[in-house]
């Protein structure tokens, strides 16, 4: 051995151990030499230089990276706790059933005969009139009411225009008595038809009296459940 090769020689020893104090004052954590593309010591310790580098083999390759060394270690995988799913809403109680309403066009329609109501020729109600407008009332308790329509009629007999007028105040007597009786006098209205629209033949007494009425028809509801 020439005296140049014994000099590279103890370069390159000396050069190593150097590297091996290094890596050995960085403690027990220094990478292991796990592959050829590092220098390691006897306990296959990756060799650090002088500045805490280490130390490349001549057949070191990028894929022979080491953590620790050329490659720093992957973030630590953070698991997310479970997240327990959101209670369930509690299922509502279905509701009652609605009161379904009733609307026929027409409530009630009571004909009063006129003979039973007034006296011949007259227009004043009598006792047993009250009595029956009475019960009529309260037959309407509980219910809704949108409208009372009274129309009065006569016979045949008689002219028309006086007839007219007889007719409208017998109407009229029967909404005055439905108001002091409880009625709203804004949903009642009255009115005289005379001789018009007839129910009998007007040649006959028994035809004659079914032409003299009085009709009080009532509009509105009633609430009623199924």
């Amino acid at each position: 051995m020439n005296r140049q090769t014994k000099r590279m020689g103890a370069l390159v020893f000396a050069v190593a151990a150097s590297a091996a104090t290094v890596a050995s004052a960085q403690g027990m954590n220094a990478p292991m030499a796990s592959n050829a593309g590092y220098w390691g010591d006897s306990g296959s310790t990756v060799v650090r230089d002088p500045y805490g580098l280490c130390w490349h083999s001549g057949s070191y390759a990028s894929s022979d990276a080491l953590i620790g060394c050329d490659r720093t270690a992957p973030p630590p995988v953070v698991h997310k706790p479970m997240m327990k799913p959101a209670p369930k809403p509690m299922a509502k109680a279905a509701p009652a059933p609605a009161p379904v309403m009733t609307k026929p066009a027409v409530l009630e329609r009571v004909t009063f005969g006129s003979d039973a109501l007034f006296a011949f020729d007259h227009y004043d109600l009598k006792p047993a009139a009250r009595a029956r407008l009475d019960a009529l009332v309260q037959r309407m308790h509980g219910a809704r009411i949108n409208a009372i329509h009274v129309v009065g009629y006569t016979d045949s007999i008689g002219t028309e225009k006086y007839n007219q007028k007889l007719s409208e105040r017998r109407a009229d007597s029967v909404r005055n008595y439905l108001i002091r009786d409880g009625v709203p006098a804004d949903i009642i209205t009255a009115e005289g038809r005379g001789k018009h629209d007839f129910v009998a033949s007007n040649r006959t007494a028994a035809g004659r009296a079914k032409n003299r009425r009085v009709e009080v028809e009532v509009d509105g509801s009633r609430t009623t459940m199924r």
